[in-house]
């Protein structure tokens, strides 16, 4: 590997360069897919952010592990288009909130960093991608119902949770207390 990188961070930086070019890859092709409305716009982004966090999880895992000191050390490239993915979701959230589907009362940086704190923790081992982005978007009020949700993903998934990896009980009982059979 260091025949093609002299250092750690050189490496690191072209992981990270790569793995924000492919999200900005899905952001941009979910965007030419829909039309002018901000709401079918920002649906497609969560759509497309959370698919890329599904479709590059070992890119996704680099950049979301890499914390605030540690971008100080990532110079050019992967900096800027970081930059630039982020100021596309904030006009994304702005055009939202322009037209009432997003309160305007509320930070658009803000809802930024709620957004990606949900879009970004890790549902594959246990719901798609899809179901995911949909969910998201139910709760902002932007996508389908919690009885549509439901409905099997294409790959015949349920939205309950798979319980052999289910560290903490049942999702549909919080407070533990239904039982169920076997061990």
């Amino acid at each position: 590997m260091y025949f093609h990188f002299d250092s750690k961070d050189r490496v690191l930086r072209e992981v990270l360069c790569v793995g924000i070019e492919e999200s900005l890859v899905h952001l941009h092709a979910a965007l030419d897919a829909v039309g002018p409305d901000p709401t079918d716009r920002l649906a497609a982004a969560v759509r497309a952010h959370v698919g890329a966090r599904s479709d590059l999880s070992d890119y996704a895992a680099v950049v979301l592990g890499v914390q605030g000191a540690d971008f100080a050390r990532i110079d050019g490239d992967f900096r800027v288009r970081r930059r630039d993915y982020l100021s596309r979701w904030l006009q994304l959230i702005q055009d939202a909130q322009a037209t009432g589907a997003l309160p305007a009362d509320h930070d658009p940086t803000l809802i930024r960093h709620v957004l990606f704190g949900a879009m970004n923790c890790d549902l594959a081992r246990r719901w798609t991608s899809a179901l995911a982005a949909d969910t998201m978007l139910a709760l902002l009020g932007l996508g389908p119902t919690a009885a549509s949700a439901k409905k099997p993903s294409p790959t015949g998934h349920r939205h309950e949770p798979d319980h052999d990896l289910d560290v903490g009980g049942n999702d549909d009982d919080p407070d533990g207390r239904e039982r169920r059979a076997g061990p």
